[in-house]
């Protein structure tokens, strides 16, 4: 058995020796360049020495029929091609007739509005205007509506039907909720949970479910008895909603009552910390590096250096950096040659300030 029958060198489906025996390049997966690989041709019964086997001028990759030289296009996909095909985009009318109205014969939906061409010519609509009464739906909109696409007020209630709730109901035009029950039989407009009555009442929207836009309902707020006028009902800055998703009060401004206000507090549902200078997860409390600099905080109180500040100077360097590279973490130019420490990293800084208990 000769091992070099299953090499493909250029990958495209056929082996070298075939190559050899169709006469194309075993080097070249597309050796006509044309779009389509040697073994494509192969199966397709194009030539693959020549990119346009039936000599119309399409290329055999681009062309629906690359083997019949008086067919190239097939817009409708059944199979005939456009040059026989009576009806090339298959949308039920002939391409003589959208010649006479006007409509794309290769497009089954000139204006592109839902409704086909065909369709259009059934309901007396213009195929080439996607809104043909003007009120703001589409035909087919209109069309899956159950509205007159003709008529911008199809009840005849005064309401255009794009901004008519019940658009087949001459009585009445508002559904707030979408319940399908008009607004002046519906005890409860937005579907909240609360009835019009009781949002009278209450002083909140009987049309807006959110009154004050919170995240959380008027009737969810009426429950957690939050205030449903109000967005932040204890004004520490987070609205009821973020609250609930904390889990925070959202009637108490300090929920672990540490004095740090719930959106200021790194732990607010835990009283023994407030504070993650360093956005490490561990609390400024139980953490001895606040600042994540490289140095304790009982190193940095010794230097002087701002426990909660990595770079107390502001010279580009973290304060550990500082005193592992001997510059002074309190000076921005240490030896006083006019750069800043962050640039020259290498300047002696005071023994004095280098004690053993520094480097712990």
């Amino acid at each position: 058995m000769d091992p070099t029958r299953d090499t493909d060198t250029d990958g495209d489906g056929l082996s070298d020796p075939e190559e050899e025996d169709f006469n194309t390049d075993p080097t070249n997966a597309d050796t006509d360049g044309d779009g389509l690989n040697d073994a494509q041709e192969q199966a397709l019964g194009t030539d693959p020495l020549d990119p346009d086997t039936d000599g119309d001028g399409i290329p055999d990759s681009q062309d629906d029929f690359p083997l019949d030289g008086a067919e190239n296009l097939d817009s409708d996909g059944d199979g005939i091609g456009n040059a026989t095909d009576p009806d090339d985009d298959n949308d039920g009318l002939d391409d003589t007739q959208e010649a006479s109205l006007g409509t794309n014969s290769f497009q089954q939906d000139t204006d592109a509005d839902g409704s086909t061409d065909y369709e259009e010519t059934l309901n007396g609509t213009d195929p080439l205007n996607p809104d043909t009464d003007g009120d703001g739906l589409t035909d087919g909109e209109e069309q899956i509506k159950g509205t007159d696409p003709n008529n911008p007020d199809t009840d005849g209630d005064g309401v255009n039907d794009s901004q008519d709730d019940l658009p087949l109901d001459a009585n009445a035009n508002l559904d707030t909720d979408g319940d399908g029950i008009r607004n002046a039989d519906d005890p409860d407009d937005d579907n909240d949970g609360l009835t019009d009555q009781e949002e009278i009442e209450l002083g909140t929207d009987p049309l807006t479910s959110d009154t004050d836009n919170d995240g959380r309902t008027d009737a969810q707020e009426v429950e957690e008895t939050t205030n449903p006028l109000e967005p932040d009902s204890d004004s520490d800055a987070l609205n009821d909603s973020q609250e609930y998703d904390l889990g925070t009060n959202p009637n108490n401004p300090d929920t672990d009552q540490d004095t740090f206000i719930d959106s200021q507090d790194a732990f607010p549902l835990d009283p023994s910390e407030g504070q993650d200078t360093d956005g490490d997860g561990i609390g400024d409390n139980r953490d001895n590096d606040d600042d994540n600099d490289g140095l304790s905080d009982d190193q940095e109180r010794i230097i002087g250096t701002n426990p909660l500040n990595p770079d107390t100077d502001g010279d580009g360097l973290r304060d550990g950096e500082e005193v592992n590279s001997a510059t002074n973490p309190n000076v921005v130019d240490s030896d006083g040659d006019g750069v800043v420490d962050g640039k020259m990293h290498f300047h002696l800084i005071p023994q004095s300030l280098l004690t053993p208990t520094m480097m712990e």
